[in-house]
């Protein structure tokens, strides 16, 4: 609802792009306004679950703006859209951070 794509699904992580077609200073806001939602949504499903969870539901977020490639990735069938670049690995490497650091969003 905040204007991001999902993209990718890693194990328990997901790779959502912002900025497809936007000015990246609209992008940026974007995802941010994306990390709020999420822990709203987060925070509600922890109290749903509450009487079922061992532990509430942490998550992490890296956000990290800057140019990409983007297109179809792979080979054949198995090709898929997404973006590759410094980018998207700085924004990896904030997530894990995210776990380090006790927090639940880095930015750059």
């Amino acid at each position: 609802s905040a204007g991001g794509e999902p993209n990718q699904v890693l194990g328990d992580g997901l790779l959502a792009l912002f900025g497809m077609g936007e000015e990246p200073d609209i992008a940026c806001r974007q995802a941010i306004a994306a990390s709020a939602e999420i822990a709203e949504r987060v925070e509600s499903l922890n109290g749903a679950l509450a009487h079922g969870l061992v532990e509430p539901i942490r998550f992490g977020i890296g956000i990290h703006a800057g140019v990409t490639v983007a297109g179809d990735i792979g080979y054949e069938r198995h090709a898929q859209f997404t973006v590759i670049g410094d980018p998207v690995n700085v924004a990896a490497r904030l997530e894990a951070m995210t776990q380090s650091l006790d927090c639940e969003v880095m930015m750059s």
